[in-house]
């Protein structure tokens, strides 16, 4: 029997790797992928409008003293305008008058009360970070001057000898950023095995339909029991979706190591920080950059790639089965759709659930869809990135293996008994008369 399924195996392989689509998916794949996912994102960036804050210092420094100038840096996205006069006027001229985005009113020394923000248009996260970022520096060189009477040089050079920089750091900014990046991971995990499945699993299905048409499989049936030919036809073309996956994670390895080492991300991390701030211009993207790194260094990419894989094995056979006995029960593509949509439910109904999985992975439903064979694969996905016991995976993967095991043998009855029927309309009924026979 094994010989067999090898025999079937080989040919399924070597047809679909001879194949000019199977190539340009493999190639183009990761950067298609790439695309999906950095396009909008760019889109979002260059689409954002140019913001004008006015600062009104009521510390009144002379710029030999402490210029406020040098703390806050003009960028694409926004512009600083410093103000004269008395808070209560700037701020009526502001509000009723103005044009400008916002108002900053920074407090004067000894006085402990916080800075007023006034806004009239909304302002990002990344840039208020900025902004109270370049606030909290110059209030620290206040605080410098006045209270230990230091000269404006001898500030500077303290700063440099001993690096101090007091970046706003948000406590929940990293656990944010983790969120968000384990989300996107989790989320694109259950993205590829939905692709892949629906990809490779129709191939399987056209497959079969198709040598079934042209008679072939009549003769292949002569040599070869039915559940070979169906063992066979899945793992062939499932070899090609591993070697497919592959090529996607060695040129997308190699992609990120070049983005790595051309943009200079390892000054960025943890350990280097601190000295990369001192001369970076945009210390707010600087630490954007770095909350990212701190989430990715949090995620065990290579433990959940290789989960993935197993998940993604054990849904492509426990799917490829279903969609190989439709392939043999049906005689055209058109009478395939009352059967593909009662599989593909399962997998849409997982991902209309995503973005509750993702908010409570822990919860009650996140748990039980994880655990149901026809959604764990999507659904242990998206938990994946957040940490999932060990008992929790092999409980999963058991179920997953056990659903295998017997979706395979009731689509081989199927398969042995559509595969040499033609002309007849198959029904779900007949279909389900055909498993106990």
């Amino acid at each position: 029997m094994l010989s067999n399924i090898y025999l079937i195996l080989k040919r399924e392989f070597s047809m679909k790797i001879r194949n000019k689509m199977f190539w340009m998916m493999a190639l183009l794949g990761p950067f298609m992928l790439a695309a999906i996912m950095i396009v909008p994102v760019g889109l979002n960036m260059k689409s954002a409008d140019h913001k004008i804050i006015e600062i009104l210092d009521l510390n009144r420094l002379k710029k030999e003293e402490v210029n406020i100038h040098k703390y806050f840096t003009n960028t694409e996205e926004v512009s600083y305008v410093f103000m004269n006069g008395l808070p209560e006027d700037i701020k009526d001229i502001f509000l009723n008058k103005g044009t400008h985005d916002a108002l900053m009113v920074t407090q004067a020394y000894p006085s402990t009360a916080a800075a007023q923000f006034y806004s009239k248009s909304s302002i990002s996260q990344k840039l208020l970070e900025k902004t109270e970022a370049s606030m909290l520096n110059y209030q620290k060189d206040v605080l410098l001057f006045k209270k230990a009477n230091l000269t404006s040089d001898a500030i500077q050079d303290f700063n440099s000898r001993y690096a101090i920089k007091n970046i706003f750091v948000n406590n929940n900014a990293y656990q944010n950023v983790f969120e968000s990046t384990a989300s996107s991971i989790g989320l694109t995990a259950g993205i590829l095995i939905y692709v892949f499945i629906l990809l490779f699993g129709i191939q399987v299905m056209r497959g079969v339909m198709e040598e079934k048409s042209s008679r072939i499989l009549e003769v292949m049936l002569i040599s070869v029991k039915p559940f070979e030919l169906m063992m066979g036809k899945i793992l062939g073309i499932g070899l090609t979706s591993l070697l497919q996956f592959g090529m996607w994670v060695g040129i997308s390895s190699s992609i990120s190591y070049a983005i790595k080492s051309y943009f200079k991300l390892e000054m960025y991390s943890n350990q280097n920080i601190g000295n990369t701030l001192k001369f970076v211009n945009d210390s707010s993207q600087a630490m954007d950059i770095n909350r990212l790194m701190t989430a990715l260094g949090q995620i065990n990419l290579p433990y959940i790639l290789v989960i993935f894989l197993v998940f993604f094995i054990l849904a492509y056979l426990l799917y490829s089965a279903m969609f190989a006995a439709i392939g043999a029960a049906v005689d055209s593509e058109t009478d395939t759709q009352q059967f593909v949509l009662p599989i593909t439910i399962p997998l849409l109904v997982a991902f209309l659930l995503a973005q509750n999985i993702i908010n409570n992975p822990d919860g009650t439903m996140a748990f039980w869809l994880s655990m149901v064979p026809i959604t764990s694969p999507i659904v242990m996905m998206l938990r994946l990135p957040f940490g999932v016991p060990v008992w929790q995976l092999i409980v999963s993967l058991s179920l997953l293996l056990g659903a295998f095991a017997a979706i395979t043998y009731l689509s081989s009855k199927i398969f042995r008994i559509g595969i040499l029927m033609y002309g007849k309309k198959v029904t779900l009924k007949e279909l389900g008369k055909w498993m106990y026979y």
